[in-house]
């Protein structure tokens, strides 16, 4: 397994964050970095009222796919996604990955926490998936703080 975890500082409702994650038009914001590519689409296959149990298709820009499925939702507070059915080459040594949102109150602003372990099959599939871990680690903080300024963009301009 490899993984990390990035943070970033929040100031506007929880309520934004998390809505945000429903909206799968807009998961084409995130632009991957170096190896990682961007998503090109994301359509549910199945939504459920709780979210939980929820399951998204990932066409990504590169040509490969994968499914994010929505394993725990606590509104406002905390999210645990699992991706997994990955085209090849990802497929070849990747089994899952889990990501996690958590939102943490702080005294004036929450502070947001974006993690992701990566789960491979083998030895050898650890070390290329750490090294993948490098850009997706970058890719995820890029786009967590791109969220945060389209949502600090959108309440100005409501």
């Amino acid at each position: 397994m490899a993984g990390f975890t990035i943070q970033t500082d929040y100031y506007q409702d929880p309520k934004y964050i998390f809505d945000s994650f429903l909206q799968v038009e807009k998961w084409n914001d995130f632009k991957g970095y170096g190896m990682i590519p961007g998503i090109k689409n994301a359509k549910f296959i199945t939504k459920t009222d709780s979210i939980k149990g929820s399951l998204i298709q990932v066409q990504n820009t590169d040509g490969s796919s994968h499914k994010e499925e929505f394993l725990e939702f606590e509104e406002n507070k905390y999210l645990k996604i699992k991706m997994y059915d990955f085209s090849r080459p990802l497929s070849i040594f990747a089994e899952y990955f889990i990501e996690e949102w958590v939102l943490r109150k702080e005294s004036d602003h929450y502070k947001i926490e974006r993690s992701m372990n990566l789960y491979g099959k083998g030895f050898l599939s650890k070390l290329l998936l750490s090294i993948i871990a490098k850009s997706l680690k970058n890719a995820i903080q890029k786009h967590t703080e791109y969220v945060v300024q389209e949502i600090d963009r959108y309440i100005e301009n409501k």
